[in-house]
């Protein structure tokens, strides 16, 4: 779930980025995309996904996961749970939406950036920006195409002591007709009442009570 919500995030980020260039930012927004995570140390977390962003409703599809937001409400499902469960994680109150919070961090870090080259990407031509930490210890870069009506960032690379963190876009749609129908939790699907687990996870076990 943690890994989920994480690339949900990325994606929303992505299209905040986007809008910091374009004077009317897409008014649909569908991406196929590839995402590697690693730890220092540790073996990389590999998964594709799919965004679809309507207006200020998204949809993250990884696997039999998914997960939509109104802007209000996030909602998470999975698509062959037996049971049709679904769990509602409330939005933070906040000052700013989560999306307007991350756009803010986008926008001073394209501003902070400096261009680096230009390369083809995936079938479009990007603008490379680079942006470097206080610190010097943190670097990113981010692949931004320039063909697609409205700026778009292709793949992007962030790298620190603690982690490595690769997100490519493979394919992407702009105002494409996207259905209203992909932000709704599925009829026939109920409320659950504890975390949601993937297919086939085991519940953790507690250690037994040793008695006084």
């Amino acid at each position: 779930m943690k890994f989920l919500r994480t690339a949900t995030l990325t994606g929303v980020a992505l299209f905040c980025t986007a809008s910091v260039f374009a004077a009317a930012p897409p008014r649909t927004l569908h991406m196929v995309m590839s995402q590697s995570m690693a730890a220092k140390g540790g073996k990389a977390m590999n998964q594709n996904l799919q965004i679809w962003i309507k207006g200020s409703k998204a949809r993250v599809a990884t696997g039999a996961m998914v997960m939509i937001s109104n802007g209000k409400q996030q909602y998470m499902y999975m698509t062959k749970n037996p049971k049709k469960e679904y769990m509602s994680i409330p939005v933070q109150n906040s000052s700013a939406t989560p999306q307007q919070q991350m756009t803010k961090a986008m926008n001073d870090a394209v501003r902070k950036g400096k261009k680096v080259g230009t390369a083809r990407m995936n079938g479009h031509m990007t603008t490379i920006y680079s942006i470097t930490s206080p610190d010097k210890k943190s670097t990113e870069k981010i692949w931004i195409a320039n063909d697609l009506g409205a700026p778009i960032p292709m793949r992007d690379e962030k790298r620190s002591p603690q982690f490595t963190q690769i997100v490519e876009v493979q394919s992407v749609e702009v105002n494409k007709a996207i259905a209203d129908s992909l932000f709704s939790v599925p009829a026939g699907y109920k409320k659950s009442q504890a975390p949601m687990m993937p297919p086939g996870a085991r519940p953790p076990v507690r250690p037994p009570v040793r008695p006084r």
